[in-house]
């Protein structure tokens, strides 16, 4: 039965608060948060940091394929990657409402929702 037992995998940082953790196969998977974000292409057994000074806190991810994802940052920031995590293209203006979540059906089309300010 899988799931039964659990193994415990140091990570390249410090201690960090991931907020998500999403694979897209057995072996690519990506995790976000506070202060690290991390991409695996064994299946978590090493993990590479590709967190940036502008990519600190992360808060929403969706992996699209096992090269392309996307991931919401402070104050309406939006990431991509075509290249599996290696290097990340900021794509907004620093839009002012957080992004709550996103959704992409291809490269071209996706979708965004986000708490507007009272």
């Amino acid at each position: 039965m899988e799931g039964e037992t659990w193994d415990s995998i140091p990570l390249p940082y410090k201690p960090a608060d991931l907020r998500s953790i999403k694979f897209y196969s057995p072996t690519f998977g990506i995790t976000i948060g506070t202060i690290a974000n991390l991409f695996t292409r064994d299946g978590g057994q090493t993990w590479t940091d590709f967190t940036s000074e502008e990519m600190k806190i992360c808060n929403n991810l969706f992996l699209l394929s096992e090269n392309v994802a996307y991931l919401s940052g402070l104050k309406g920031q939006l990431f991509k990657t075509g290249n599996g995590g290696s290097t990340w293209q900021n794509l907004s203006d620093h839009y002012p409402n957080n992004i709550q979540s996103l959704m992409f059906i291809n490269e071209q089309v996706g979708f965004i929702s986000s708490i507007m300010p009272c």
